[in-house]
């Protein structure tokens, strides 16, 4: 499937790899933007997809990403390895547009990882889905995460329900996890959401039973298909015309030149 792949840990019998990838340069001046492409060139079309990942800290966006690598590469349970970006998980502080091609879908999937999102630049930039990902119990989501996200949501319109597909992560299959009714105590409006346990995508490293780790593994595939499968059939991307306000923040921005 890959040209070059990086092997970089060997954990409980799976293989830890790093897929092709390659870091490109971005026209922002800002030192903490980078773009990475992952499974080579593929022609951009207008089926194209961009999803945001938004969420606290530790909510585990960067191992979502390494489950939707796993699934975009249609690697199976029994397989002896596992995609990863790093053989480390370590806490964002970069904005990273991962352009993931030549997957099982029929079109190239963007997934911008970041620390938290402040959109200042002047610019315009197609956004297809913001996916809010939290922790599975997490009782409240705090004004500081609160107040960006309604930053975000200003910029792309007030009517996002259809585009927000959040993602909740350490989740069992039942019952309905705690940040549900988080989202719906901050007045986030969603359609859906999607429950990942990223460790059943990972190496048994902390003794769950055989059986149960292979249902977060199932379990998590199903979802994945679920959230591609409505990502793919949005009908309106969202737009988000930057008009360059400055905010105090602590975060980083980003423009349609910085992402593309």
């Amino acid at each position: 499937m890959f040209m070059e792949q990086r092997m970089v840990s060997t954990i409980e019998g799976i293989n830890l790899v790093v897929p092709e990838m390659e870091v490109v340069k971005v026209s922002s001046k800002n030192s903490h933007i980078r773009k990475v492409i992952i499974g080579g060139d593929q022609a951009p079309t207008e089926e194209d997809k961009t999803i945001l990942l938004f969420g606290p800290v530790k909510s585990g966006k960067t191992t979502t990403i390494n489950s939707m690598l796993n699934y975009l590469y249609d690697v199976k349970r029994e397989n002896n390895f596992r995609f990863v970006l790093d053989a480390e998980n370590k806490r964002t502080d970069t904005l990273t547009a991962y352009v993931i091609n030549n997957t099982v879908l029929p079109f190239s999937v963007t997934v911008v990882d970041t620390p938290g999102v402040e959109l200042r630049e002047a610019g315009t930039f197609r956004l297809d889905v913001i996916s809010i990902v939290l922790y599975h119990n997490e009782k409240s989501l705090g004004w500081p995460f609160i107040n960006e996200l309604a930053a975000v949501k200003h910029m792309l319109g007030d009517d996002l329900k259809t585009n927000v597909l959040p993602i909740i992560t350490s989740s069992e299959v039942l019952p309905q996890p705690v940040a549900v009714r988080s989202l719906a105590l901050a007045n986030i409006s969603f359609v859906e959401y999607y429950k990942l346990n990223n460790i059943g995508f990972m190496p048994n490293t902390q003794g769950i039973p055989k059986l149960q780790h292979n249902l977060f593994f199932s379990h998590g595939m199903a979802s994945l298909e679920a959230y591609f499968r409505d990502l793919q059939e949005l009908i309106h991307p969202l737009l988000a015309i930057l008009r360059g306000a400055e905010r105090s923040s602590s975060v980083y921005s980003f423009s349609d030149n910085s992402i593309y």
